[in-house]
């Protein structure tokens, strides 16, 4: 695995800066690897950040009428 492959998640996380981000676009044009990889880790961020949507919604204090 190319090294520059561990930056996928960050990459879909919106983590890199933006010259990192830029540099993993053009890897990302070339490697099946990431590629392959990419919806999946949408898909699991995604998932992430529903769950943590979800637990904030269940945190705030519930209004009465």
């Amino acid at each position: 695995m190319n090294p520059m492959c561990e930056q996928l998640a960050a990459f879909v996380d919106g983590e890199l800066t933006p010259e990192q981000a830029q540099a993993f676009s053009v890897h990302l044009a070339d490697c099946a690897e990431c590629q392959a990889g990419l919806e999946d880790q949408v898909q699991v961020s995604l998932a992430v950040q529903a769950a943590g949507d979800a637990h904030a919604a269940h945190q705030r204090p519930q209004a009465t009428p």
